[in-house]
């Protein structure tokens, strides 16, 4: 059966494989082969997948693919929920909820975080109580890697200092997201919007040994925001400037209920 949105399958009666690297799952009746592990949480799993587009699920089994089938990048997270599977406070409206989140992603040519692409929810699982469920959705996967691990560290060339060098990269990031955050602010509250939930692509020429920030051309010395980008000359746009995405929704709230009680709510939406 699927919902409304077309999106969500749900399944009764029986649990899923485990999801483990080089492992082929069935997501809403499409099959992906898992990649390797880009993340782990207190509420759940992400994986790197490719999905097969030759073939659907069912004609495909859990036979390997053929080299010459092609196969497209996307993201597989996992969450459960209910006594003896998930945390105290994930429930099963608190799954459906992220799916609404990624949902509500503007559909733009740069979203500012990934789209939901599909979703299975496991539920009557033998063995667990009836508030039991195991949700897994397919997301686009999203270029770059975690803000965290990606610091622009200062060489004995850079004339721009560490503050300034930080403070161009923020500007740049809000401009780019701007708009994911407009579009949102009315249907949720992310709470927990860190380091490692903001995915950063930097540009070839960028790199920890290389910042050259005499370079003229340098993407950190270009204007922030794209509106001012249209105004610089052209070998100055010639360089592609670094990107940002958010991810996890598993802690956003709607905004009403957040408005209504986030003096008493863990202020990152985890079990305190």
């Amino acid at each position: 059966m699927k919902d409304d949105h077309d999106t969500l399958e749900l399944l009764e009666g029986f649990p899923p494989e485990p999801l483990a690297e080089g492992s082929r799952v069935s997501i809403a009746g499409k099959a992906y082969d898992l990649k390797y592990m880009l993340g782990q949480g207190a509420y759940g799993c992400v994986y790197a997948a490719a999905q097969n587009c030759s073939e659907d699920c069912e004609e495909q089994g859990r036979g390997q693919l053929d080299s010459g089938q092609e196969k497209v990048a996307v993201a597989i997270k996992e969450v459960r929920c209910g006594a003896g599977l998930g945390l105290p406070d994930m429930t099963r409206d608190r799954l459906y909820f992220e799916l609404q989140c990624l949902r509500n992603i503007p559909q733009s040519p740069s979203p500012g975080a990934p789209r939901l692409l599909g979703a299975t929810c496991f539920t009557n699982l033998p063995g667990f109580g009836h508030d039991a469920a195991i949700l897994r959705f397919v997301m686009t996967k999203m270029p770059g890697d975690p803000l965290a691990d990606s610091s622009l560290r200062r060489t004995k060339d850079t004339a721009l200092s560490p503050s300034r060098n930080a403070l161009q990269i923020s500007v740049r990031m809000l401009c780019q997201m701007s708009e994911l955050f407009s579009h949102v602010a009315d249907h949720l509250v992310h709470r927990d919007i860190n380091g490692r939930n903001i995915l950063f692509e930097r540009p070839p020429d960028i790199s920890d040994n290389n910042v050259n920030m005499n370079d003229k051309n340098n993407v950190l010395e270009q204007s922030p925001c794209p509106e001012q980008d249209a105004d610089t000359n052209k070998s100055e746009r010639e360089i592609k400037p670094p990107s940002f995405c958010l991810v996890d929704f598993g802690s956003a709230i709607d905004t009403r209920t957040f408005a209504e009680s986030w003096d008493k709510l863990p202020p990152t939406g985890e079990s305190t």
